[in-house]
């Protein structure tokens, strides 16, 4: 019985991620660019470097390990192979990509983020 349940779940998830991939795709966005996202740091010189770092601009990639809508913001936890760090991502600064964001990207995709490296209050 539980096998069933997780075995529909799994398909409810796959078919989730395939409605999503479609929809990007109908914007023009390619869910699986063949060019790699540039970073400037990993997620641990980040953190050990912040002092010396802090507001400078940087581009970080990782696995998106949860999200949190919270209205006109959203905080998400990426993970690299240096460990994770917080991302919050700003609908002001995002603009018309913010919808984008919100109802398509999800926990498990890899995504990549640029911005001024700051910490959360």
């Amino acid at each position: 019985m539980i096998h069933e349940t997780e075995q529909e779940n799994a398909y409810q998830d796959y078919q989730q991620r395939l409605k999503n991939t479609r929809a990007l795709e109908d914007l023009g966005i390619n869910p699986y660019p063949a060019e790699p996202y540039e970073i400037t740091h990993r997620s641990n010189i980040l953190i050990a470097q912040y002092d010396m770092l802090a507001a400078s601009k940087v581009w970080f990639a990782g696995r998106l390990l949860n999200k949190r809508d919270h209205g006109k913001l959203i905080f998400g936890d990426l993970e690299d192979a240096g460990g994770q760090i917080q991302v919050v991502l700003n609908e002001k600064l995002l603009g018309d990509k913010y919808p984008i964001v919100r109802s398509y990207f999800d926990t498990g995709d890899f995504i990549g983020a640029t911005g001024e490296l700051k910490k959360t209050q």
